[in-house]
């Protein structure tokens, strides 16, 4: 089923299952989070909307505040899921950390820092093969 752009993912590989980037974006986001709170994180927010786009996870980690990024791809090839956090797409996330931010003042006087998940799913059953936190990963 295509997700509302119309977009299929869909590897070629005998036996790879056919899903939606929706579809496949919430099983990275889930297996993000719960590596996130293995590693002491406190999830506030996923998925939040606001004007201009959507941040995928907002979190804490002791006294800093981490707006996280979610990058899933059903298999490693020659480019990382990391390689899609474009400078356009550090700059809207900036943005959004911003508009937050004045939303949810009691965290004002935390530490801000920028990380990324990179999650690479097995094609076949769609289970984690790799994840990869990435802290601090732009500034």
């Amino acid at each position: 089923m295509p997700d509302k752009k119309g977009k299929i993912i869909d590897v070629a590989c005998k036996g790879t299952v056919a899903i939606d980037t929706k579809t496949l974006g919430a099983i990275g986001e889930s297996a993000a989070v719960m590596h996130l709170q293995s590693e002491g994180y406190k999830i506030i927010s996923r998925n939040t909307v606001l004007p201009g786009g959507e941040l995928d996870i907002v979190a804490t980690e002791g006294d800093t505040l981490a707006f996280v990024e979610v990058k899933s791809r059903l298999k490693a090839g020659l480019f990382k899921p990391r390689d899609n956090v474009t400078t356009d797409k550090t700059n809207r996330l900036k943005r959004l950390a911003k508009i937050w931010l004045k939303r949810n003042r009691k965290y004002a006087e935390k530490r801000v820092r920028y990380d990324v998940v990179e999650v690479i799913l097995d094609g076949k059953t769609l289970s984690v093969k790799e994840l990869t936190l990435h802290r601090a990963f732009f500034e």
